[in-house]
């Protein structure tokens, strides 16, 4: 599991944290993806209450201008810009 958290959106953490991350790909999706892997890997059986309420009220996240987070004409421009930066930046290797 941590291998696949280090290798997919674990990447993404020192720049997004859960909840814009969520908005950023979509809660529709992050709703999909919880409502798939939960009932396997914990006590949930499916998202969040407030996720799934978002969902229904048309907020999806970046895509719809709100979700979890507000976002403005320029927001996701500039998480996908902080994104791009962070993730291609060199990798160091061993001191």
């Amino acid at each position: 599991m941590d291998l696949v958290v280090r290798n997919s959106f674990g990447l993404r953490l020192p720049v997004m944290g859960p909840m814009e991350n969520a908005d950023y790909v979509g809660l529709d999706l992050t709703a999909a993806v919880h409502n798939y892997l939960f009932p396997t890997l914990n006590n949930d059986s499916k998202a969040s209450l407030v996720v799934t309420a978002l969902i229904e009220a048309g907020h999806l996240g970046a895509k719809t201008g709100s979700g979890l987070l507000q976002w403005d004409s320029n927001a996701r421009a500039a998480a996908a810009e902080r994104l791009e930066q962070h993730l291609l930046k060199p990798v160091s290797g061993p001191s």
